[in-house]
């Protein structure tokens, strides 16, 4: 094999190797840019569902007994959106807060799990996923894991 043969075939082994990374990087953009348009859909379609539900969430804030936050998540495995709704509740004639957590399928608007105590005595009301019930909320915080978390 002469020089001249070996430069051209090491030549032609970087240019396909070029090509073969240029042409990777070019697969994966529309994929990120698809997920990140996913998430930000997400986002909008859960900010609007909350806000049909629960307004601000700080409309009723404590002096009115209760406040509501969430959060979304878009789980690219479900390919489905989800949000997390915290409530928090006071009884005015008891003198005692509750906690409630919802999780959403936003797509379906459907609720998913529901946990719900009061936070003085521990005591539970709800706590069931999918139609799996629970005894606390850390075994409902690990049933709604693989929603909420890819």
């Amino acid at each position: 094999m002469n020089i001249r043969t070996l430069l051209l075939l090491l030549s032609s082994g970087v240019i396909i190797f070029l090509s073969g990374v240029c042409h990777a990087g070019s697969k994966e953009t529309p994929d990120r840019k698809q997920s990140y348009e996913l998430r930000e859909r997400c986002n909008d379609a859960a900010k609007q569902f909350f806000h049909r539900r629960y307004g601000s969430g700080y409309d009723k804030m404590v002096m009115k007994g209760q406040a509501e936050n969430y959060v979304n998540h878009y789980n690219t495995k479900l390919n489905k959106c989800f949000a997390l709704i915290i409530i928090n509740t006071k009884n005015e004639k008891e003198n005692v807060w509750g906690k409630s957590k919802e999780l959403w399928d936003i797509g379906k608007t459907s609720m998913v799990g529901l946990f719900s105590e009061y936070t003085y005595s521990k005591e539970i009301f709800f706590c069931t996923v999918n139609e799996v019930d629970c005894k606390s909320e850390k075994e409902w915080d690990m049933l709604i894991a693989p929603y909420i978390s890819d």
